[in-house]
């Protein structure tokens, strides 16, 4: 029991330090998304910046690479520009991925919306249809708007943070409360136990 007791208290300071400090992020996240994004897409840039400078530099150190065309160098080359690239233009890092689900839930709304039409013909449903219509609606948004799409995003995931961290603070008040409330218990039908004998 002491055992159990001792895994439940770290647990519960480990769940609080964690749910404090994404609640935290959270927070930050809903209310500066704008900057979250920018300064992930300038450490992104900078990440490609220092890995294409690297074999870049070797390859003029190295008078042996010289005499050839090193594939490595001309990653360093496409890294760097891509890396400056990202730096003078921090929004392109944050227009990429909901452009990429943009994409995807375009052509997934079509897949559904053609099957609904079918459906619709046998089985009188209109749901499946909208359904459909607001997966397209939804993915042109992210095309027409991806950085929009990524601060909405961004948000959304921050909502999600803070929603999940109160929820495991709740869930280990409850674990520690009825933890204390068992000790309680068992040391009371003990003490009954030892005062029979």
């Amino acid at each position: 029991m002491e055992y159990i007791d001792s895994k439940l208290k770290s647990m519960f300071r480990t769940s609080i330090i964690v749910s404090l400090a994404l609640i935290l992020v959270g927070i930050f996240l809903i209310m500066y998304p704008e900057t979250t994004l920018s300064f992930l897409s300038y450490g992104a840039g900078i990440i490609l910046l220092v890995t294409g400078l690297i074999p870049t530099i070797n390859f003029f150190i190295s008078k042996e690479n010289q005499k050839y065309l090193d594939i490595s160098f001309l990653f360093g080359i496409v890294c760097i520009i891509v890396g400056i690239v990202i730096i003078i233009n921090p929004k392109i890092v944050g227009s990429i991925v909901p452009l990429l689900i943009g994409i995807w839930m375009i052509i997934n709304g079509v897949i559904k919306l053609y099957y609904s039409i079918l459906i619709n013909k046998t089985i009188k449903s209109i749901a499946s249809i909208i359904v459909a219509l607001f997966i397209l609606a939804c993915g042109l948004l992210l095309v027409l708007n991806p950085f929009s799409g990524a601060v909405a995003l961004t948000v959304i995931i921050g909502i999600f943070l803070v929603v999940y961290s109160l929820l495991d603070l709740a869930e280990c008040i409850i674990i520690y409360v009825f933890n204390k409330k068992s000790k309680k218990e068992d040391n009371v039908k003990e003490a009954k136990y030892i005062e029979k004998e």
